[in-house]
């Protein structure tokens, strides 16, 4: 495969362990998840804080491999003051149903899920949002500073060998960009939902909240850049390796550049 979508965040992880990768064009400057809390918990959880102690319910993944959603939840645990061993993680799944299962018989207390589940659940009165990390400002607040989240990666050795294909891509990718930036929820759902009526209406719905989470672009920026180095220093503070990340290392930037 010539070229795939990491986050910031998987990118760091595959550096750090040894792969040969290259970020070439941002699309994404902040992560598309939603922390949500069991209704019956909204006078009791306010903020990140008060979720010490509490069971927060995240993709699989356990403390030795663990999911974007928990990695989220840590930092965003250790931004408020408060160690993420004292709260207490488990696998809710990565369908509606599932999710849904383990808010109803309380299980979990809260969730850091994604779209369009958190809208459902919140629909049906099973949930509150406590933080949305669509909105880039909400994510700067949550996570310290903007956060260079998807991105397409490639090979070093591509990049040495068909510099071109890599130029057309980030061209495809920034005209892509550009696009979205200058059309409105309900024209690029009118687009991509073709007849379905249902699905046009939740595309726009998801895009008129998600939207500015695209990059107009696709340039690099230092401050999403440094935030997912420190998120991954973080995180992995345990390992040699992580401590020692530059994410300017990972990104070559000479098609699609820097912006401050």
């Amino acid at each position: 495969m010539s070229f795939s979508a990491f986050s910031g965040i998987a990118l760091a992880t595959f550096h750090a362990d040894g792969k040969d990768v290259r970020s070439i064009v941002t699309v994404s400057r902040s992560p598309t998840y939603v922390l949500s809390v069991r209704s019956e918990l909204r006078n009791n959880v306010r903020k990140v804080a008060d979720l010490k102690s509490r069971v927060v319910g995240v993709h699989s993944g356990g403390r030795n491999s663990k999911s974007t959603s928990r990695q989220l939840v840590e930092f965003m645990l250790n931004q408020a003051g408060v160690d993420p061993d004292s709260v207490n993680f488990l696998p809710a799944g990565q369908n509606f149903e599932e999710q849904r299962a383990a808010l109803l018989s309380g299980t979990i207390d809260a969730l850091m899920g994604e779209e369009p589940f958190t809208s459902r659940l919140q629909a049906e009165g099973l949930v509150y949002v406590l933080t949305d990390l669509h909105d880039p400002k909400a994510a700067k607040q949550a996570l310290g500073g903007p956060l260079l989240y998807v991105q397409i990666a490639t090979r070093n050795s591509l990049l040495q060998q068909q510099p071109e294909k890599v130029k057309r891509m980030v061209a495809v990718m920034r005209r892509t960009l550009l696009w979205i930036y200058n059309h409105s929820p309900d024209e690029i759902a009118n687009l991509l939902g073709g007849n379905d009526l249902q699905r046009k209406r939740e595309i726009s719905l998801f895009l008129a909240r998600s939207k500015s989470a695209f990059s107009p672009d696709g340039m690099f920026r230092r401050e999403e850049v440094s935030t997912v180095e420190r998120f991954f220093r973080d995180v992995y503070s345990d390992d040699p390796k992580s401590r020692n990340l530059r994410m300017t290392d990972l990104i070559d930037a000479r098609y699609a550049g820097w912006r401050e």
